[in-house]
């Protein structure tokens, strides 16, 4: 049953309520902004001003078959077993994954299903279980979700990577902003600083430190800066061409 009792909120009470609200719409769960809406009996105007939402997910996680996928994905989450995915790539080719450890993430304005791949193999490392194993699904890709085996998921934790970096020039002060970040060394003259990073994924960190450009360079592991500096190395030949 669906309560109509009066809920009797402060004014910051509701403006925190129609920030949310406008927060989850933006993020493309409009169903999700609605209750919201109508548990305070919000309106636009209660929207603070001083916030715009700048997302621009390609669907609406609402849908009816997006809904269902990501009741499913729940559902094997609390089983904590493995499953499979049918999954259909950008080029149109469908592919049946079987899947780990995984979760939900929120990225860059999309949904993703983030998870382990027990059989990958990756060409970086020669031992199994490692970062390499994680990957990422689009959910609005997903095509459907296989019942639960009998089969445990193999860890607690997925695999991470550490990776050490110096940041300088105007981010030579820089804090963490990140619970995977800690300090390994401060310049006393204040001209550096080096970060030790537990990642998880290690394609969004590298494009992170993309977009630092001359202020970061990434000290190991050894592949990873070389990767980096290949990237730079081919933007700059693009420009003098």
């Amino acid at each position: 049953m669906e309560s109509n009792f009066p809920v009797i909120l402060s004014t910051e009470q509701r403006q925190a309520l129609a920030l949310a609200a406008y927060f989850f719409a933006g993020m493309g769960f409009s169903a999700q902004a609605s209750q919201i809406l109508r548990i305070g009996n919000l309106k636009e105007s209660d929207i603070p001003a001083f916030v715009k939402v700048n997302f621009s997910p390609p669907v609406d996680y609402s849908e009816d078959k997006l809904d269902i996928i990501v009741r499913c994905l729940q559902e094997r989450f609390q089983q904590q077993c493995r499953y499979t995915i049918s999954y259909q790539s950008t080029k149109g080719g469908q592919r049946i994954w079987d899947i780990d450890r995984s979760q939900l993430r929120f990225h860059n304005g999309v949904l993703y299903l983030f998870a382990f791949v027990p059989d990958w193999k990756s060409w970086r490392f020669d031992y199994w279980h490692n970062i390499d194993q994680n990957h990422l699904f689009r959910v609005d890709r997903i095509l459907s979700v296989g019942p639960a085996t009998d089969v445990r998921w193999v860890s607690c934790d997925f695999p991470t990577l550490k990776v050490h970096s110096q940041m300088s020039g105007q981010l030579a002060n820089y804090q963490p902003r990140r619970k995977d970040e800690v300090v390994v060394y401060r310049d006393p003259e204040g001209k550096f600083v080096e970060i030790e990073t537990t990642v998880d994924y290690w394609f969004w960190f590298r494009q992170r430190m993309l977009q630092y450009g001359a202020n970061v360079q990434v000290l190991s592991p050894e592949f990873l800066a070389k990767e980096i500096k290949n990237e730079h190395q081919k933007a700059y030949e693009k420009y003098c061409s």
